[in-house]
């Protein structure tokens, strides 16, 4: 890893540990890939550390390394194998492990910007349900849950 990302890197988890915790877990038992998609990409600069107003945890994580340039399209899995292609990493590398964990956190903050952290919430499990695919979407939690979770089993498998 390069000075410059090492430290960037390093800054940005402080803060986000700083400010939220190290989260554990995802409240949800399934992933959906990143709703982030700008309505006018000319104004996304070519270069990963272009700020923008709103921005989201997954941007702010991808741009505490200027080198590489994140993908908004791209799903955040890939994104993050791209970088760690990128900058030549292996997963026994301490380098790659530091960035998976911080990766990690955005990814569960992403999530729950997104979805929510109440687990007992209908409204989020509605909410993961369409961004799913699922029509029609279902009225009562545990029939959200069953669907999503056989979505979710699916997709596993077809991957």
């Amino acid at each position: 890893m390069t000075p410059e990302a090492s430290t960037s890197l390093k800054a940005y988890i402080y803060r986000i540990t700083r400010e939220h915790g190290v989260p554990t877990c995802l409240p949800f038992s399934t992933m959906p890939p990143s709703t982030v998609r700008p309505n006018n990409s000319d104004a996304m600069s070519e270069h990963s550390n272009y700020r923008f107003k709103g921005t989201t945890p997954l941007f702010e994580y991808f741009s505490a390394y200027p080198t590489f340039t994140y993908n908004l399209n791209g799903s955040p899995t890939s994104e993050f194998d791209r970088m760690c292609k990128h900058f030549h990493w292996d997963r026994d590398d301490e380098d790659q492990e530091e960035a998976y964990q911080a990766f990690r956190i955005a990814l569960t903050k992403e999530f729950n910007n997104k979805y929510g952290t109440d687990v007992n919430e209908l409204a989020a499990w509605q909410s993961l349900c369409v961004r799913l695919g699922v029509d029609p979407i279902p009225e009562k939690i545990k029939q959200c849950r069953q669907v999503c979770s056989q979505v979710s089993s699916k997709s596993l498998r077809s991957d």
